[in-house]
């Protein structure tokens, strides 16, 4: 964890060497992909916005799923499984997975590039998101009560490529609000734990789908080989077999996810003792070290004006 810690905090998300993300604190991409520089494209690439190994990558596998429809044959007792299809053009439906797979390593993935050089001498910013400036990020904004610089980004990028730099050093020239590094490396491993876990979680789930599906199919298979059942009782006993491993199923899923919720509370709970006392720590240096430099003005304004008076004074006069 320690280690996992200072990767977090030593990564640097945005650029701070480039004029168009140095002056950037919090940006909101919504499906963003990533880029990388081919060794014999010839193209200069400047890193902008990258993630660091608190990240990983969904695959498009993941991120999106093909319906099934299942048709139990009553003549057979197989249950039949196809891909559900547009009435309209009769292809493949490909619907939004709502639990995709994230898969965590240990890469940087650059979100935003700039691009220079090459056959065409080219001279572009690349941000790997059609939606960065669309009204979802402003609604998120406002969910968050807390301002985004994506419009910045793509204001600070227009700018620079025109070569009106001016504009952009007035936009970079805000305060920046000061925050504990410790803490913040609290909140960045406890958020990159509750993803392992997460994706730990969809692990298992896949895992008890696989056997469910493999259950069913080898009663099917059982039921058809079974010569002593007549059909009704085949289709019966198929139902009843559905039945008990769909609530073994449910039973499962709910036990599964009491433990990853008792893990994530167990974790959360750590990291937050952790924080708190961190941040009790720092709240009482900022008041006992808070007086210290008055202190120690006042003690020197006072030995000097000590050393004038006796400087003043007669040799005779001082006792």
């Amino acid at each position: 964890e320690e280690r996992a810690g200072e990767l977090v905090e030593a990564h640097q998300v945005f650029n701070p060497d480039n004029p168009i993300a140095s002056g950037l604190n919090e940006v909101l991409f919504i499906y963003p992909g990533s880029i990388s520089p081919r060794p014999d494209s010839g193209i200069e690439f400047e890193p902008l916005i990258t993630l660091g190994p608190a990240s990983g990558t969904t695959p498009w596998s993941q991120l999106t799923m093909t319906p099934v429809e299942e048709r139990f044959n009553p003549r057979t007792g197989d249950v039949i499984s196809t891909a559900a299809s547009s009435a309209l053009t009769g292809e493949d439906l490909i619907v939004i997975n709502p639990s995709p797979v994230t898969a965590l390593d240990n890469e940087t993935h650059t979100i935003a590039a700039h691009l220079t050089g090459g056959s065409n001498d080219i001279n572009v910013v690349y941000i790997c998101d059609l939606d960065f400036v669309t009204e979802i990020p402003q609604l998120q904004a406002e969910a968050l009560e807390s301002p985004l610089d994506n419009f910045v980004l793509l204001q600070n990028a227009i700018d620079y490529l025109a070569g009106k730099e001016d504009f952009v050093e007035l936009r970079n020239r805000r305060p920046t609000p000061r925050t504990l590094t410790q803490i913040e490396r609290g909140n960045r491993l406890l958020e990159a734990n509750v993803s392992a876990y997460e994706q730990i979680a969809g692990l298992r789930m896949e895992y008890e789908l696989d056997k469910f599906k493999e259950s069913l199919q080898q009663a099917s298979e059982e039921l058809s080989e079974d010569s002593s059942l007549s059909q009704n009782e085949r289709v019966s006993q198929f139902v009843q077999q559905v039945s008990d491993e769909a609530r073994r199923l449910q039973v499962q899923e709910v036990k599964l996810n009491e433990e990853l919720d008792e893990e994530l509370n167990e974790l959360e709970t750590q990291v937050r003792r952790k924080i708190s006392v961190k941040e009790s720590w720092h709240r009482w240096l900022a008041v006992l070290f808070a007086p210290i430099p008055a202190l120690v003005l006042g003690s020197v304004v006072l030995g000097y004006r000590w050393m004038r008076e006796q400087s003043a004074v007669s040799k005779d006069r001082r006792v």
